[in-house]
């Protein structure tokens, strides 16, 4: 090996001190930079010249989507029964909701930490704490099933959500290091998105069956004490009982379930022996360039930073729109299909689930981010436009019932994409680094929109906001046809073979 690439091996190994400069250069599609890449890449480490896909990286990524079902499982359980959770508690509904978007404002302050902790102690350690904290905070809720400790159950909330924090941002590292190339869209999609919708799946599926509170009408008769028995109000005594008994065994079944996963996790690898792609030596490594200049690096990509605002609207205006279909139907006149719209969001979550494994392993053997990417998104704005429609004009609830299923489905495509679609526009940073920096912005987003959601309800305006989120859709459209980079990890890997 020559002294010029001896060096840039060695700085590669010292944390992509280089990485700047690699960067410029191959924005301007330079073949030396490629070549120097490359050259890092199957500079002779131990196993680092060989490639080699183990068995056990199916079970190393069922690992880790037990943590994101897990944890999102724990998240939404108290959404599906606001209602109970309001009068067994005493509190109001912002606090109910609070213990959702407590999730999105811990997201919001601690993610650049948490991506910081995640290049400094690597996957499985991060993996580690993130069951560790989700196992504690359940614990803590389950503490907090007397009616009396709504204090302890935020905050064991609170606690868990630093389990979506850890975990979230490491997805795509996780595909770099264990999956081969042509798998390594599907791990992302199956760990980041659809193992969160499976979590919250359960968790809206499950809450209602376990916690029944003794019926609904029983429960709001209850809570609004209009049944009278000899002048007194109906005694809370037999229902809080009821539901307390409801909450201890669901809440303890959550707290066993999320500990379950701590040994799994620890007896998994930090890495295979062999990676399974040129690009992946790196990957199983902490870097040790520090941090800001990682994200400084990232952030001068001006591809990236558009990506970073377009998918931002589009993830944020999607989940928007689904929070507030349901108020949108029931302000359209559809409430006598108030049962069917509750399997309506199941439907949804289930196309959803479809459509990514689809794209995933699409996008796997084609390599076509950016023509998918544009079918995405003008996909999305046309069938949410038609959906918004058919609302508007009080067509065919089952109309509307298989159009918002396929708004769900158009949606999705992004999910998996997205993390490495900026992977491949930032490589050769760290896989974190992209991942960390796209949900920071779409947390911040999401908050946004939230709020913004929250004031159209309020108002009675959310027939309204069909169409503002149609056109927030079209503008993060047109904003995604202009980007359209260099491809550098693929471009590595096919120029190595």
């Amino acid at each position: 090996m020559s002294l010029e690439n001896q060096q840039l091996l060695q700085e590669e190994r010292q944390g992509l001190e280089q990485a700047p400069l690699l960067i410029r250069s191959m924005s301007s599609n330079s073949p030396d930079a490629t070549s120097r890449i490359r050259t890092i890449q199957n500079a002779p480490e131990g196993n680092a010249g060989k490639l080699k896909t183990y068995k056990r990286r199916w079970f190393v990524l069922g690992v880790f989507m037990s943590h994101m079902i897990s944890n999102n499982m724990v998240w939404i359980s108290f959404s599906p029964i606001s209602t109970i959770a309001q009068c067994y508690y005493g509190v109001s509904l912002f606090w109910i909701n609070a213990l959702s978007w407590v999730y999105m404002l811990t997201y919001a302050l601690f993610s650049l930490p948490a991506v910081w902790f995640l290049e400094k102690g690597g996957l499985k350690w991060t993996g580690l704490i993130g069951a560790t904290l989700n196992a504690a905070g359940s614990w803590l809720r389950f503490a907090g099933t007397h009616p009396q400790m709504f204090w302890l159950l935020f905050l064991g909330q609170t606690v868990t959500s630093a389990t979506y924090l850890m975990e979230n941002n490491g997805c795509s590292k996780m595909s770099a290091i264990w999956f081969p190339p042509r798998e390594r869209t599907i791990a992302t999609t199956l760990y980041s998105v659809i193992a969160s919708q499976f979590g919250v799946l359960i968790g809206l599926l499950v809450g209602p069956l376990v916690v029944t509170g003794g019926g609904t009408s029983y429960t709001n008769d209850i809570c609004n004490n209009t049944i009278t028995i000899n002048s007194t109000a109906l005694d809370r005594q037999p229902w809080e009982s009821t539901v307390y008994n409801q909450l201890f065994y669901y809440m303890l079944a959550q707290a066993i379930l999320t500990t379950l996963v701590i040994p799994l996790t620890y007896i998994l690898p930090e890495a295979p022996p062999t990676p399974p792609s040129v690009t992946a030596p790196r990957n199983s490594k902490k870097t040790q360039t520090p941090f800001l200049r990682l994200l400084k690096t990232a952030l001068s990509n001006v591809y990236f930073d558009i990506f970073l605002i377009a998918t931002a609207i589009l993830s944020s205006a999607g989940a928007s729109y689904v929070t507030v279909f349901q108020e949108v139907l029931h302000n359209a006149g559809y409430e006598k299909y108030q049962n069917v719209i509750g399997y309506l969001g199941s439907s949804m979550m289930v196309a959803a689930i479809i459509g990514l494994l689809v794209i995933g392993k699409w996008i796997d053997y084609t390599r076509r981010y950016y023509a998918t990417v544009i079918f995405a998104s003008f996909s999305s704005v046309l069938i949410t436009l038609t959906l918004s429609l058919l609302i508007q004009f009080k067509l065919l609830f089952y109309l509307i019932f298989i159009t918002g299923t396929l708004v769900s489905c158009s949606m999705s495509l992004l999910g998996g994409i997205t993390f490495e679609y900026a992977v491949e526009m930032t490589y050769p940073l760290p896989e974190s680094i992209s991942a960390g920096l796209l949900n920071l912005f779409n947390q911040i987003m999401g908050i946004v929109m939230v709020i913004a959601v929250g004031q159209l309800v309020q108002h009675k305006l959310a027939m309204y906001g069909n169409y503002v989120f149609t056109g927030l859709l079209l503008l993060a459209s047109i904003i995604v046809v202009f980007v359209r980079p260099t491809l550098r990890r693929v471009k590595v890997e096919n120029d190595t073979t």
